[in-house]
């Protein structure tokens, strides 16, 4: 085999190689779609989350704020009967 052949062959194995690990660095279409679809799943579900955490963060709010109502009125009546003093009954 003459050095021009062997040149040649090198060459042409050299090229069949890199073409091969090219073809391995890229993603299918497959892949792809899977990635899209778990990534959507989880945008779903974190908004999913976020939303009920929203519903729940006004619950509470309500809440709070029948209980700060409550609280007054307690007060308030306490403050009442704390001024009342005993008085004769008249006719």
């Amino acid at each position: 085999m003459s050095l021009h052949q062997q040149v040649s062959v090198r060459i042409k194995q050299h090229r069949y190689a890199s073409l091969q690990m090219a073809g391995n660095a890229g993603f299918t279409l497959f892949e792809m779609v899977i990635a899209v679809s778990i990534f959507a799943l989880i945008g779903v579900m974190a908004f999913t989350g976020l939303n009920q955490m929203t519903r729940n963060g006004q619950e509470v709010a309500r809440a709070n704020e029948r209980l700060s109502d409550l609280q007054f009125a307690v007060v308030y009546m306490v403050r009442d009967w704390t001024q009342v003093s005993p008085r004769r009954v008249r006719n």
